[in-house]
């Protein structure tokens, strides 16, 4: 009796023993294929190694198509594009990071009138006619331009960082007193001008502009994507952006370009939750799937690593593929590990 009970606990400790030996392994394995979390000048290496297969593009006369909430910040990556005599140490003043409720610096403003594009920048860099201060649609004359820039961002951050400041360009005088009474996202977003601000902008029109958007709104918004945009970034990736649209239009990126005026997540605590789903905003749902699809297309091709979210979001199986391949691995690598053992036990035979 006693020897069985013996034999019962090695046999116990045996199989604990090779359990702890594969989750050893597991946890090699992760370890061994983690990469730390790249800086931000590290993300600019694919660019920095020039691909010989992709030549870089000529960008004049480029005008910004600002969008409220979509990053101010990048507006210092197109100075240091196109103003070569711009100082190195050149950012947005300290406070400009502080509470995003906090009533809203006119940064670009400031920048242009500190640092003035006739004195700093190339003559032809930029289309003078529409300051970059300022968050001015697409206009009709621009629809096959080419040659416009801009960050777009998913509706539900946006809209909620918008709801903060209670942020509402092109909205009527007459309303702004009643949207400030605003107190609920909801309200908010149920609010007469408020919905798809991506969308007007992109078709000519103000971000809170009190107009009817249509389908056919939608798809010129989309095919203006590339026939007025000679750039279009994700605000949710912006690091990537800032690294892409040197890749295709030259120049160095500098730390200042990385930097995060105003970062709303610090404040924006349960912005992706029910109170905001995508159906409040869905024709900027739209048009945002399809800038993701053209910015992952252009990172592809000019040599970056797509982030991982968006890998997902382009095929919902990766992951799934990234698990198979990982415990394939795992299998695998306890099979040689121990097959002593399991040919002893007589499992497998010679």
């Amino acid at each position: 009796m006693k020897s069985s009970t013996v034999r019962q606990s090695q046999h116990f400790t045996m199989h604990y023993k090779d359990s702890l030996g594969c989750a050893l392994i597991l946890v090699g394995l992760v370890l061994s294929v983690a990469t730390p979390v790249p800086s931000d000048l590290d993300l600019c290496k694919p660019y920095r190694e020039r691909n010989p297969n992709v030549q870089q593009k000529t960008l004049n006369q480029l005008y910004w198509l600002h969008v409220p909430k979509c990053g101010t910040s990048f507006g210092l990556t197109l100075m240091n594009f196109g103003c070569p005599r711009l100082p190195n140490e050149v950012d947005f003043p300290k406070e400009a990071n502080s509470d995003p409720r906090l009533p809203i610096l006119p940064l670009m403003a400031d920048l242009t009138k500190r640092y003035k594009l006739s004195i700093y920048c190339d003559p032809n860099t930029f289309d003078r006619s529409r300051p970059l201060a300022f968050h001015m649609p697409v206009p009709p004359q621009l629809y096959n331009s080419q040659r416009g820039v801009a960050l777009l961002r998913d509706p539900r951050k946006r809209d909620f960082s918008a709801f903060h400041s209670k942020h509402a360009d092109g909205m009527k005088k007459q309303l702004k007193p009643s949207l400030k009474r605003v107190e609920t996202l909801g309200d908010y977003m149920a609010f007469p001008g408020i919905r798809s601000c991506q969308v007007k902008m992109m078709t000519g029109r103000y971000c809170a502009e009190y107009s009817l958007v249509t389908n056919q709104d939608l798809e010129n918004a989309k095919k203006h994507l590339s026939t007025a945009l000679a750039f279009v970034g994700l605000t949710d990736y912006f690091n990537e952006s800032v690294c892409l649209f040197h890749a295709m239009f030259g120049g160095n990126p500098r730390e200042s370009s990385f930097s995060h005026a105003r970062p709303t997540s610090q404040f924006s605590s349960g912005y992706e939750s029910s109170e905001a789903p995508f159906v409040d905003d869905p024709f900027d749902e739209a048009l945002y799937m399809e800038a993701r699809k053209i910015f992952v297309s252009r990172l592809k091709q000019y040599g970056f690593k797509v982030p991982y979210p968006l890998l997902l979001e382009e095929n919902p199986y990766w992951g799934y593929r990234n698990y198979a391949i990982v415990v394939g691995i795992l299998m695998l690598l306890c099979l040689v590990v121990f097959r002593k053992k399991i040919i002893g036990r007589g499992v497998f035979k010679n």
